[in-house]
C-alpha cells in the first residue's frame, strides 16, 4: 500500500520585496517498491474531463527500497516541483492541463490507496479535501472540473489562477526520518510565471 503523507503545518510569510502567496500544504505519498499501478487512485477517484492523461516530464512518484531516507524526501519534493511547473507549461501551451494534473496527482498522492489529509491554505469555505475530486478542483480550478461546490474559491493553484508558476524551489531546514515516515521543515519559493514575483512559504510536511 502506498504511504500517504500529511501536512502538519504551513506558515505563510511575505518579506519585502517578495509577494504574499498561499500555496497549499502538500500531502506526499511514497510508493513502495512493489509493482503497484502508478496512476491509480486519483484517476479512479476523480472525473477527469479528458480522454487520456498526459505525462509530465520528471514527475515520478518515489519508491523507497526500505525505510524512507532524506534522499527519498528530496526526490519527492523535486517531483512535486516538476509537477507544478509541468502543469503550468501544459496550460500555457493550450494543452489538457486537467489530464496533466490528474497524471501528477496519481504519481504523487495516495488517493484511492488510503486516507489523505489535505487542507489547502487557500481554501476557506471548504478547507478539507478528503477525496481526489475535491483535491483536483483545488489544483485545476472549479470551472475546469465543473464542480459548482468550489466555485468562487478554487481558481486552480497548479496554474496559479492562470498566471502559472515558472519555478518552485524547496529549501529544507531539517529532515527527520523515522522508519517508514519522515518529516521535513523548511521553506519553498514560488516564482510567478507571468510577473516574475517570488513568494516564500514556510512548511512542515509529513511523508
Amino acid at each position: 500500500m502506498r504511504r500517504p503523507g500529511f501536512a502538519m503545518h504551513s506558515d505563510i510569510v511575505a518579506p519585502a520585496p517578495q509577494k504574499r502567496i498561499s500555496p497549499a500544504p502538500m500531502l506526499f505519498a511514497m510508493r513502495p517498491a512493489s509493482k503497484l499501478p502508478q496512476r491509480v487512485g486519483i484517476a479512479r477517484a476523480v472525473r477527469v474531463l479528458s480522454t487520456s492523461a498526459r505525462p509530465v516530464p520528471s514527475c515520478v512518484g518515489v519508491s523507497p527500497r526500505g525505510d524512507i531516507t532524506s534522499e527519498d524526501v528530496v526526490a519527492a519534493q523535486a517531483a512535486w516541483s516538476n509537477a507544478i511547473t509541468g502543469i503550468t507549461k501544459v496550460y500555457q501551451e493550450g494543452g489538457d492541463f486537467v489530464a496533466a494534473a490528474g497524471y501528477c496527482a496519481g504519481e504523487l498522492y495516495g488517493y484511492g490507496h488510503s486516507n489523505v489529509l489535505f487542507k489547502p491554505t487557500r481554501a476557506t469555505n471548504n478547507p478539507f479535501r478528503p477525496t481526489g475530486e475535491d483535491a483536483m478542483a483545488y489544483f485545476v480550478g472549479a470551472e475546469a472540473m465543473k464542480n459548482d461546490k468550489f466555485k468562487g474559491e478554487d481558481g486552480g493553484f497548479a496554474i496559479n489562477g492562470g498566471q502559472g508558476w515558472s519555478e518552485v524551489v524547496f529549501r529544507n531546514h531539517q529532515i527527520d526520518c523515522n522508519g517508514n515516515t519522515a518529516i521535513a521543515m523548511g521553506d519553498y519559493l514560488f516564482t510567478n510565471a507571468t510577473t516574475g514575483d517570488v513568494g516564500r512559504v514556510e512548511y512542515t510536511f509529513g511523508y
